[in-house]
């Protein structure tokens, strides 16, 4: 089973402290039903 689904909201709040946000993508978790989740990337200056 993946990590706890996040929405969108709350992967955008990670982006404090001069952390940003490089990408974010959409996955299929492959459940029945399926659940939004998100790959997320961020990167400190």
């Amino acid at each position: 089973m993946m990590p706890w689904p996040l929405t969108r909201a709350e992967i955008a709040a990670f982006a404090t402290g001069g952390l940003r946000e490089v990408a974010v993508d959409e996955v299929d978790d492959g459940e029945v039903p399926p659940v939004r989740r998100w790959v997320a990337e961020f990167r400190l200056p």
